[in-house]
């Protein structure tokens, strides 16, 4: 009981001292550093591809972006779920159309928290997102999605891919 009451407090005090959402925050809105090296000439590839990037060693907060997320993915997915978190993003669980027990999260997030770079792009999609959502056609729809590679923390996610790796932010969000 002991442990579990340790296990409790140390996973609730990581949450709370991080932030919910808010590990490599910069990179995932696209203002850090290293963002103008962003190549947004989508590659097209499947969720079940993505799945054989490996997962980085050793990731933490202080980590900078890494090569693989200087690369933007196009898929082709089925919307499987969505929340909206904390820190106002849309947590979307997409799905491989192929073999829908391959799934991975893709972000869409405010357009005010991303760089001004890119915020056209990211409102059109946070846009067509709120529209699809309040006439209740998004769930179960094939979509094509383009996103910009991100490494996650490996926590509790729904939907998560084993190694990681979501599409945050979404730029390209349109059905098919």
């Amino acid at each position: 009981l002991n442990i579990i009451f340790f296990l409790f407090l140390y996973n609730f005090n990581y949450s709370f001292s991080q932030g919910i959402g808010k590990e490599r925050w910069s990179i995932k809105t696209l203002n850090d550093s290293l963002s103008n090296e962003i190549d947004t000439n989508f590659i097209k590839i499947s969720i079940d591809s993505l799945y054989n990037f490996g997962k980085p060693n050793d990731l933490k907060n202080s980590t900078k972006r890494l090569d693989i997320e200087k690369k933007s993915f196009l898929i082709r997915a089925k919307i499987i779920e969505y929340i909206k978190q904390d820190d106002y993003d849309y947590h979307l669980i997409v799905s491989d159309i192929n073999d829908q027990t391959k799934t991975i999260i893709i972000e869409i997030i405010m357009p005010k928290y991303g760089n001004k770079k890119y915020y056209a792009k990211l409102k059109k999609v946070r846009d067509e997102l709120s529209n699809r959502i309040r006439n209740r056609t998004l769930k179960g729809k094939i979509f094509d999605i383009g996103g910009v590679a991100f490494f996650d923390f490996l926590h509790n996610q729904k939907g998560k891919a084993p190694n990681g790796l979501e599409l945050h932010p979404v730029l390209i969000f349109k059905i098919v």
